[in-house]
């Protein structure tokens, strides 16, 4: 009996917190809820533009992108509109100019599309490479 009243108040003990690790955990917790989804990609090149259409779906009204090729940043990050209120999926189309050279180089340019939490970090970034003929 003796044994069993010492294990209950080592349990009781045990689920008593300071709450410490609760708003920590409550702070973590709201950084991974941002969420972006892509679906339906699609990237067309003509006349030196690249053209993607997709569908998103994401937390924010708001989802960024860049444009790199190997390590030179062709466009710096820019955020697009999905639309006030919107839920669901939305429709994203990015009219992007490509550099006269970006055919020559040996790596496809990368579109990176992403989404923000409320610290301002990248969440669920998309990597889409620009097929150059």
């Amino acid at each position: 009996m003796r044994y069993i009243i010492i294990a209950l108040a080592l349990l009781m003990l045990a689920g008593c917190d300071s709450g410490e690790d609760t708003a920590s955990e409550t702070e973590e917790g709201q950084e991974e809820e941002a969420s972006l989804q892509l679906r339906n990609i699609e990237v067309t090149v003509e006349n030196g533009h690249a053209l993607l259409t997709a569908q998103a779906n994401g937390d924010a009204e708001e989802i960024y992108y860049t444009l790199e090729q190997g390590e030179e940043v062709l466009i710096e990050e820019t955020s697009l509109s999905l639309g006030e209120g919107h839920y669901g999926w939305s429709d994203v189309e990015l009219e992007l100019k490509l550099p006269e050279n970006a055919g020559d180089s040996g790596e496809a340019p990368v579109i990176t599309v992403y989404g923000k939490n409320e610290a301002g970090e990248q969440v669920n970034p998309n990597y889409i490479p620009v097929e150059m003929e």
